[in-house]
């Protein structure tokens, strides 16, 4: 239950995010289900005891595949995808805790808060950079 509302929290705040970006209203059902099911994948594999920076790869991989043919089926930037789709996986909370623990000179905590956080956030430059590498034909529907 609780990864439904997670899932559900992940769906409604990526839509959120799609107003504040000013994307036309037409996508953000979609935007919302691509960061939902980002987060359902991130989830579950943190179930399945995979690292956080891993687990954030593959999420990220999958949200950013999902973007791409989203864009190539609407004819629009992947962009309108794929940037409201990995602000649920973005370790706002790390960074926050990181900060933090420097302020109260916990440099130790702060370390490895922030190392967390660091990896996080390349596992999602990682994961973009290795799809948009993938041609775009391969993302083309055949009529």
């Amino acid at each position: 239950m609780r990864i439904a509302i997670e899932v559900a929290s992940a769906a409604i705040g990526t839509i959120c995010f799609c107003i504040l970006f000013c994307i036309p209203k037409k996508y953000f059902i979609v935007c919302g289900g691509i960061g939902a099911a980002g987060w359902l994948i991130y989830r579950l594999l943190l179930l399945a005891d995979l690292s956080d920076f891993l687990a954030c790869l593959v999420a990220t991989i999958v949200i950013t595949l999902l973007s791409r043919f989203s864009a190539v089926r609407t004819k629009t930037p992947s962009t309108i995808y794929l940037l409201p789709g990995i602000l649920p996986l973005i370790p706002g909370g790390g960074i926050y805790r990181t900060v933090f623990y420097l302020i109260n000179n916990d440099v130790h905590s702060a370390v490895n808060v922030g190392l967390n956080s660091i990896s996080i956030v390349g596992g999602i430059v990682l994961a973009i950079v290795l799809v948009f590498e993938i041609p775009q034909r391969f993302f083309r529907t055949r009529r």
